[in-house]
Parts: structure tokens; sequence; C-alpha cells
């Protein structure tokens, strides 16, 4: 069990130049290339503007303040948009040319991406436990004010935008009190 408190999250800027990330979480790629297998971050757009674009990665993007944003591809090969709405989770390929426009001023959305063929993941708003038996990391974003956890006797308060990280093996008594982003990665096997 790991706690990161957002002060903690490291600062990153856009691949695009356009922007900052706060790192959350990363499994650095195991070939030193410096890239990763998967990340989880949390941005601010205050623009309309293009995405970065990151080849060979699967993103999950969630608008956890504002408004929302509009996601549009014309590469193509995807055609047409996507509405960002609050808590509302939205894959996507992270490797197509994508331009997002705001639906009524800045936001700030939480971004996880994973390296297709190595990791996949799950995200969702939640109030209520679940774990995938698959599931080699299982996070617990606090998307709404404090969250209160007990990890195997252990208690302990999540303030706003903190996360619970849990790898496994997991506890075994778990309880979570509040409304939480809940993010779950899991490894493909190989083919």
């Amino acid at each position: 069990m790991k706690i990161l408190r957002r002060e903690s999250y490291r600062r990153v800027p856009w691949r695009n130049g356009a922007g900052e990330t706060e790192e959350i979480a990363l499994c650095a790629a195991p070939d030193g290339s410096g890239d990763f297998d998967w990340r989880i971050s949390m941005a601010p757009v205050l623009t309309a503007g293009p995405f970065s674009e990151f080849p060979s990665i699967d993103r999950i993007l969630t608008v956890i303040e504002g408004a929302g944003l509009r996601l549009e591809w014309t590469d193509g090969v995807l055609e047409g948009g996507l509405d960002c709405l609050p808590g509302m989770p939205v894959p996507f390929p992270g490797d197509r040319p994508c331009r997002a426009s705001l639906l009524g001023g800045p936001i700030v959305d939480l971004n996880v991406m994973t390296r297709r063929g190595r990791w996949q993941a799950s995200v969702r708003k939640t109030s209520e436990l679940t774990r995938q038996p698959t599931a080699d990391h299982h996070l617990i974003f606090a998307l709404e004010g404090p969250v209160g956890a007990r990890v195997d006797g252990s208690e302990v308060t999540l303030s706003d935008k903190d996360t619970l990280w849990l790898s496994a093996p997991f506890p075994r008594d778990v309880t979570l009190d509040g409304t939480w982003l809940d993010i779950q990665l899991t490894p493909v096997p190989p083919a």
C-alpha cells in the first residue's frame, strides 16, 4: 500500500509543449528507453488545441473539474468526435492526431495511459469497491473531497486528488468511504 499525496506528484511538460501534467504514478518501459508502459496523470486544459500523440498508447481521459471538452479526429482513420463530460471515463487511441475544444471554460482531466499489447486499464467513478481478479495495480483517486480508507486495520484519509495505490498481492480487508475514480491496471498475457 502506498499513499500518494497531490503535493508529491511530479510536474512534467506535455510532449507538445503546450502545458504541464502532474504525474501521479508510472511504470517505466522495461527496455530502458525512458518511455512508460503505463502512466496516470492529471492536467489542466486551459485552451483549445492539439493533444500530444503517444505511439502505441491507449488513453482513458476523465474530466475531473470543469464542464468538459470535445475531442475531434480528422486523420482519415478516425473521423468525428467525442464529448468528455465530468466523471465519465472516455477511452481513445493516443496515437491518432486529435484536437480538443472546451465545452465551457478550462478543465482538469485525469489521464490513464497504457502501452497497447502490454497493459490494459479500467477507470470508473464510484463509491463502491470492486476488484478485478487479474489486476496487478489498483489505484483509488480521491475525486470529491476526502476519501476514508481502512486497509488491513490501518486507517488513512485521502484529501481531494490524493491517491491510494494497492499492488498485488492485495490487502485482504479494504474499506473505503467517499467518491473516487477506481483505476485498475492489468497486464496483457503474452500471445
